[in-house]
């Protein structure tokens, strides 16, 4: 991996990352498990940066989030930074406070206005 962050010809390429990623992913097995997917989850975030592509993103947040499920103690960290950075932190807007009354459609008006005109 870290031979592709210095490549700067390779570091262009979407497969050479998916092949760095992959060997990562084949390396993590018993107890080293939590580290191999959190080194993933962050070299996909690290793809993601570079290619702006959200599948990556969403990747990286699977990667990371399987990670905090086999005992990564860092995995819920990486996932809120990342989550910070695209903005999804933020709380949801404030709903405004509805009306007592709400106001009489236009439609409404028109009809009873066009009664009283009528002639008899």
């Amino acid at each position: 991996m870290t031979a592709l962050m210095r490549d700067h010809t390779r570091r262009r390429f979407h497969h050479q990352w998916e092949r760095a990623i992959g060997g990562i992913l084949r390396a993590a097995r018993g107890k080293d498990a939590p580290a191999g997917f959190l080194e993933a989850a962050r070299a996909r975030y690290a793809l993601y940066r570079w290619s702006a592509n959200e599948a990556d993103r969403e990747a990286a947040l699977a990667l990371a989030g399987r990670a905090a499920k086999l005992g990564s103690t860092e995995a819920p960290a990486l996932v809120r930074a990342m989550r910070r950075e695209a903005g999804e932190d933020r709380p949801a807007a404030p709903l405004r406070a509805r009306r007592a009354h709400p106001p009489a459609r236009h439609g409404a008006q028109l009809q009873r206005s066009s009664r009283t005109r009528r002639p008899r």
